[in-house]
């Protein structure tokens, strides 16, 4: 699309979150997100209405609505804009998909499958999760300053070869902001390694 974004248009766009006031926060920055611009989704009403004639290269603010009402605000890069032409579901559209389908009544059946494999995956993902977070909430055990320190290194030294620059980098403020998930994945780590070698889990 070439004479700017607009309803029903689809943004490839970096999205950087910042602070109410417009500040950069560092580590959050999502790149290559793909929007769809629609009045019915969280890029709605006032979101639409600021992303409406946005070409490539401009910058536009945002801001989301979680569930629990707490807002994020951001700065959106938009990188291409594009419309989507869907073409005609038939038997030749069948035949030139990446899936081996000769129909359109074998598409369906096969994309079936693939769906079903991809939320059986997501459900056992989401119960060994809460397996492991059962484990984390009832140990009684203290996570060890080293492994919190080298879990902040390792953060740090992401951010840099994100682009960086280390002096930019406050090591307290990702302290104080990942604590809790740093906290978990150690608590984890420790956890699962003790379980694999008391049940003889290989």
């Amino acid at each position: 699309v070439e004479d700017g974004a607009d309803e029903d248009h689809f943004m490839l766009a970096d999205m950087q979150e910042v602070d109410a006031g417009g500040t950069p926060l560092i580590g959050r920055k999502i790149e290559n997100q793909y929007i769809h611009l629609t009045a019915d989704g969280p890029f709605g009403g006032e979101n639409l209405a600021n992303l409406k004639g946005a070409n490539p290269g401009d910058i536009r603010r945002v801001k989301l609505t979680a569930e629990n009402g707490e807002i994020t605000h951001y700065e959106v890069t938009a990188r291409q804009i594009s419309e989507r032409i869907l073409p005609e579901l038939n038997d030749a559209f069948a035949k030139q998909s990446d899936i081996k389908a000769e129909t359109m009544a074998e598409l369906r059946v096969e994309l079936g499958r693939r769906i079903q494999v991809a939320y059986d995956r997501e459900s056992e993902q989401r119960l060994t999760r809460s397996i492991a977070d059962h484990f984390v909430r009832n140990a009684k055990l203290e996570t060890p300053a080293s492994m919190v320190d080298n879990y902040l290194d390792n953060l740090a030294s992401d951010l840099e070869k994100d682009g960086h620059p280390p002096e930019s980098i406050d090591r307290e403020a990702l302290r104080t902001e990942h604590l809790a998930s740093i906290n978990w994945n150690i608590k984890w780590y420790l956890l699962r390694k003790a379980l694999l070698a008391a049940e003889g889990i290989s």
